[in-house]
């Protein structure tokens, strides 16, 4: 345990108070159902007393596969939601099928990419041993379907247990929650948000500065996470891009580039880590150029940019076009490659890499923990990559 790093900070485990606050209110949170009236859409929003932070509430229950709270942390992480959502419904429409009633027709990697703390109601045989031994020592019970699973989930990470700050701000919102059902069940008229007017308003419910016992006020707010661009800036290794500047073309020549989160645990973080494959493809020979699975990392993104830009430094000459997937779009990117005369296309999915990556998987988990053996497929325009594992 001496090498596990902690790469969002100190993770202070609640204290005994703390948690049976968090299943008191979960409690009142379970009888009084507000899912029976704020429904999936009526999004709105709860400002932490501590950091200020936006968190967006959204209710599950009516009319859904599954009954709880996601607050996402912050208005970066509200937006990255609508947008994996909206492609989702596009998705939807394209295939006259309902993904949603349809779990099995959900993306692979949903889930791993939001950043929220999530309350679902399930049965006992999903929480895990500390979770019940707490439970039963405090005498807690509940239904068949309705034991509360609190877990924290940021992209890239397994989802977790609550920390101590977790839970005290799941608990906060909990109560405002409850205080806007009391409400919203006296005006049917009420409104939540507007993301989809001009005006771009959600209802927020925040403290009022300096009140003791703390005061809510209720006020809309223009939505941050609608309003404002959240441009990821990417900064490349000047030496890469130099490189790329100074490359003759292949003409005619087209590569995909994609990334993808994979189901392999990597126990070295505080939360546990999913690992990450880096795939590079000629799409019309159908062959990989290079690979390699890595532990995902909080900048992975500017990670796996300065890999693909690694591989082209060792092309002899530069293709036309890059296509790319699963990494967040980036006008610095767009830039780079405009100054290097190259065409990047971003697109949701390349099927050939996510079919050679289940590949790779299953050659992963077949080789055990013997070695590391080399993908090399194009030995002679690639450095040779490795297929890294991390126990």
């Amino acid at each position: 345990m001496a090498n596990i790093q902690f790469p969002f900070g100190a993770w202070i485990e609640p204290d005994e108070q703390t948690l049976l606050k968090l299943y008191s209110k979960t409690q009142e949170f379970l009888k009084k159902k507000p899912w029976e009236r704020i429904n999936d859409d009526d999004t709105f929003v709860v400002v932490d007393p501590v950091s200020g932070m936006n968190g967006y509430c959204c209710l599950y229950g009516k009319e859904n596969l599954y009954t709880g709270l996601q607050v996402f942390l912050g208005d970066e992480a509200f937006r990255s939601f609508m947008d994996i959502m909206d492609n989702i419904r596009y998705k939807d429409e394209e295939m006259e099928e309902d993904i949603f009633e349809q779990p099995s027709l959900m993306p692979k990697n949903f889930g791993m990419d939001l950043h929220c703390l999530s309350l679902g109601f399930t049965t006992k045989d999903d929480l895990t041993e500390t979770e019940l031994d707490f439970m039963k020592k405090n005498k807690l019970t509940f239904r068949s379907k309705e034991w509360p699973l609190f877990r924290i989930m940021n992209p890239g990470f397994i989802p977790w247990e609550f920390n101590e700050e977790h839970a005290d701000f799941m608990i906060c919102c909990l109560e405002q929650v409850m205080a806007v059902f009391d409400v919203a069940s006296q005006d049917p008229e009420l409104v939540f948000n507007d993301f989809y007017e001009e005006g771009c308003v959600v209802l927020t419910r925040f403290p009022l500065p300096g009140s003791s016992p703390t005061v809510w006020q209720t006020k809309y707010r223009k939505a941050k996470a609608i309003t404002q661009d959240f441009d990821l800036i990417y900064r490349f290794k000047p030496a890469l891009l130099k490189s790329l500047l100074e490359k003759p073309f292949q003409q005619g020549r087209r590569i995909d580039f994609a990334s993808l989160i994979l189901p392999v645990i990597v126990q070295d973080t505080i939360p546990f880590r999913f690992a990450q494959c880096l795939i590079c493809m000629d799409p019309k020979k159908n062959k990989p150029l290079f690979s390699e699975i890595v532990p995902y990392q909080p900048e992975y993104n500017q990670f796996a940019l300065n890999k693909l830009l690694d591989f082209l430094k060792g092309l002899d000459k530069k293709p036309e076009a890059i296509r790319i997937a699963g990494i967040t779009f980036s006008d610095s990117l767009i830039d780079a490659m405009s100054e290097a005369e190259v065409h990047v296309d971003w697109v949701d999915q390349l099927p050939k890499c996510q079919k050679f990556a289940d590949k790779l998987l299953e050659k992963f988990y077949a080789q055990g923990a013997a070695s590391s053996p080399e993908i090399s497929t194009d030995q002679r325009n690639k450095p040779k990559l490795k297929l890294v594992k991390n126990d």
